[in-house]
């Protein structure tokens, strides 16, 4: 097991945003996860951004959240939204016969790959 020593964690600060960089390639042999504590002020925003090598998950300890709320609506309901419409579109009859076809279309394509494919569609 890799243990990072406290000294060894970079802060970065920019306005009101206080990133600590437990974990990261710098300091770890780890290249494809980070592990950050952020602290943000209150009225401070995190602008939306992406990282190319790894995803971000956000834990809110306290205060409302709503950065991960604004990402959902913007990002995950949308393709929730076309991925269920695409599953769910055509159904008709009963509703057993509904939830084979259902159980059927999410074998042959997830939801998440669906949601994905319709999104791309849309474009």
């Amino acid at each position: 097991m890799e243990i990072i020593r406290a000294a060894e964690a970079a802060t970065l600060s920019n306005s009101g945003i206080t990133s600590r960089q437990l974990l990261f390639p710098e300091n770890s042999r780890s290249r494809r996860i980070t592990v950050t504590r952020v602290t943000v002020a209150p009225g401070a925003r995190n602008p939306p951004h992406r990282h190319a090598s790894s995803e971000q998950v956000w834990i809110a300890l306290r205060g409302k959240g709503q950065l991960l709320v604004d990402t959902a609506k913007r990002e995950v309901w949308p393709r929730i939204e076309a991925a269920v419409s695409d599953l769910c579109g055509d159904l008709s009859g009963p509703l057993l016969a509904q939830l084979a076809a259902i159980e059927d279309g999410l074998a042959a394509l997830p939801l998440d790959r669906r949601g994905r494919a319709a999104a791309r569609r849309r474009r």
